[in-house]
């Protein structure tokens, strides 16, 4: 982590490749995720020296991205064609000495079309927009994982 002196404090070795993606959130933005090509995503509590709390491994390739909406909300998105829509909650023993976090919910969406490489959330949390190989945007619900609606290009996007 950074101080405000913008000073290294705190150096994880958390993924064996590289990390592709990275977000705050929680309730308090206390929750940071990280995303990478070894198909993992790490949630670390930030009040506490970035601790482990979660590891996720549900996606079958390449994390690209990963999104928190609503506080404990998680969105992921990935190489194997996959928008993971899950819940957090937070979990560990009585004395909040060893905390952790669980997955109350998950939803998954296939995208058939291709990878997916990108997702954002908006600022109130409620929708989120996917971009991805199919030269195509997807706008999702947050809180079900249902798609709401697609947005088509006629030809490749390229800068």
């Amino acid at each position: 982590s950074l101080s405000t002196s913008m000073q290294m404090e705190t150096f994880l070795e958390a993924h064996d490749a590289e990390i592709l993606s990275m977000d705050f959130g929680g309730e308090n933005g206390n929750l940071l995720a990280s995303a990478a090509r070894d198909r993992l995503i790490h949630v670390f509590d930030v009040n506490r020296n970035y601790d482990t709390l979660c590891t996720l491994d549900e996606h079958a390739a390449a994390v690209t991205s990963v999104r928190f909406a609503r506080g404990t909300r998680l969105i992921s998105c990935g190489g194997d064609k996959r928008m993971i829509f899950r819940t957090l909650v937070q979990a560990g023993d009585k004395t909040g000495a060893h905390p952790s976090l669980r997955v109350d919910a998950s939803h998954t969406q296939s995208v058939p079309l291709g990878t997916v490489y990108d997702v954002c959330v908006d600022r109130a949390g409620r929708l989120a927009l996917s971009a991805g190989q199919d030269n195509g945007l997807v706008v999702w619900d947050a809180a079900t994982g249902a798609r709401k609606r697609r947005y088509s290009t006629e030809s490749e996007c390229t800068l």
